[in-house]
C-alpha cells in the first residue's frame, strides 16, 4: 500500500544531494527539502493539525509551496490549493465549503484574509510566509523550531489526500476530493505519458495551485530538476529556459 507521502521520502533517499529546486536563483537540494517538510509537518502537528484536517495554501509561487504540498502527503493533512486569483468573497466561500481548520498564506494575501477572517466558520490557525500582521504563526520560525524526524502517521491509499476546486462551470466552485490512490496513478500515467528522466527539468510558471502543480511530483520522483517562477516576465523566461536548460513546460496558450 503506497501513499503520496512514500514518494516524497522515495526521492530524497535516492537524490539527497541533488538539485530539486531552482527558484530565483537558490538552488535546494532534495535532502534540504526533505528536511524542510519534516519540520514542517512536526511543526503542525504540534501546533494542533492532525490528520484529516483541511489545510488550505495561498500564495503565489514560490519554494513553499511544494514544501507545503509535500507536507500533506506525509502526514494526512488534506491540502486544498486555492487560486491566487480568487476575490475575498470567492476564498470565503472555498474556506467555509472544505471546512480548512488551517491556512498557509503568503503575506501579500493577509489583507484579503482580515477582511474575511470573522466569516471563517472552521478556521482555527493562519502560517503566514514572510511579515505577519497579527497573530498568525510564522511559517520559517515553525520550520527552524520544530525537529527533522519523520513524522509518524498511519495512511491508506484511499486516504484524502486534496480537494480541488473546479472552474469553468456554472453557480460556484465545486470541491473534488482526490485520494491518494487516484493521484499516486494519475502521477504514474503522467511519468509514462512524458518520458519524463532524471536529466529533464521542468519549468513552472504557471500556478503552481494548478495544473503546473501536478508535474512537481512526476520530476521529484524522477530526479529531475523543478524550477519555479513567481511571475511571467519574456525575458526572464526565455533566460530561465537557457540557463536552467529546461526541456518540460506547461502553459496556457491563447
Amino acid at each position: 500500500m503506497i501513499t503520496m507521502g512514500h514518494f516524497v521520502r522515495r526521492g530524497a533517499m535516492e537524490y539527497a544531494n541533488q538539485v530539486a529546486f531552482k527558484f530565483k536563483g537558490k538552488a535546494f537540494t532534495f535532502s534540504q527539502i526533505h528536511e524542510r517538510v519534516n519540520r514542517l509537518v512536526n511543526g503542525l502537528m504540534k501546533a494542533g493539525v492532525k490528520k484529516g484536517d483541511r489545510v488550505a495554501i495561498l500564495m503565489n509561487n514560490c519554494i513553499e509551496w511544494p514544501e507545503c504540498d509535500f507536507a500533506c502527503m506525509k502526514s494526512g493533512f488534506v491540502r486544498v490549493g486555492l487560486n491566487a486569483r480568487y476575490s475575498a468573497a470567492e476564498h470565503e466561500y472555498a474556506l467555509n465549503d472544505c471546512e480548512a481548520s488551517t491556512l498557509i498564506v503568503g503575506e501579500n494575501f493577509l489583507e484579503a484574509i482580515h477582511s474575511i477572517k470573522s466569516s471563517l466558520k472552521h478556521l482555527q490557525r493562519i502560517v503566514c510566509v514572510g511579515q505577519g500582521k497579527g497573530k498568525e504563526l510564522n511559517y520559517e520560525e515553525l520550520i527552524s523550531k520544530s525537529p527533522a524526524n519523520e513524522p509518524q502517521v498511519e495512511m491508506e491509499e484511499n486516504d484524502l489526500y486534496r480537494i480541488a476546486y473546479t472552474s469553468g462551470t456554472t453557480g460556484k466552485p465545486k470541491g473534488v476530493m482526490i485520494t491518494h490512490k487516484a493521484h499516486k496513478h494519475t502521477m504514474l500515467n503522467m511519468m509514462a505519458e512524458r518520458g519524463i528522466k532524471s536529466s529533464d527539468a521542468m519549468l513552472h510558471v504557471g500556478p503552481l495551485s494548478h495544473a503546473s502543480g501536478s508535474y512537481v511530483m512526476p520530476h521529484w520522483i524522477r530526479g529531475a530538476k523543478n524550477v519555479i517562477m513567481d511571475q511571467f516576465d519574456i525575458e526572464q523566461f526565455l533566460e530561465t529556459i537557457q540557463n536552467e536548460k529546461i526541456t518540460n513546460l506547461m502553459m496556457v496558450l491563447r
